[in-house]
């Protein structure tokens, strides 16, 4: 019963950060990025698909990663499969500290 309590417990935190997270970006502007690796761990005991991506504002050149937290590995391999098949991802930036960003599934020109 514990280990279920504490699977449950990590899920929820995960989807109200990422919700979190998608919400407050979503006035944010949009730039292009590139897909430098996606990764999705094999038997881990909470999965996720981690998403690394680099971008450029002006001159200057920012790398970043978004990590997706999922109840089942199937997700998780399935939306690394998605961003894996991408060249270009659109990235949501903040105004003032474009060190900070995130990609949104909606932004993407999944096929």
């Amino acid at each position: 019963m514990p280990l279920i309590l504490d699977n449950i417990l990590v899920f929820l935190w995960r989807t109200i950060v990422h919700g979190i997270r998608e919400f407050r970006c979503m006035k944010w502007p949009l730039t292009v990025g590139t897909i430098d690796n996606v990764a999705c761990p094999d038997h881990e005991m909470y999965p996720y698909a981690e998403i690394h991506y680099c971008y450029k504002i002006g001159k200057e050149e920012y790398d970043a990663r978004c990590v997706r937290g999922f109840w089942y590995s199937d997700s998780a391999r399935e939306l690394a499969r998605r961003y894996r098949r991408l060249r270009s991802v659109r990235v949501r930036y903040m105004p003032g500290s474009p060190t900070k960003s995130y990609i949104l599934d909606n932004d993407q020109a999944f096929r």
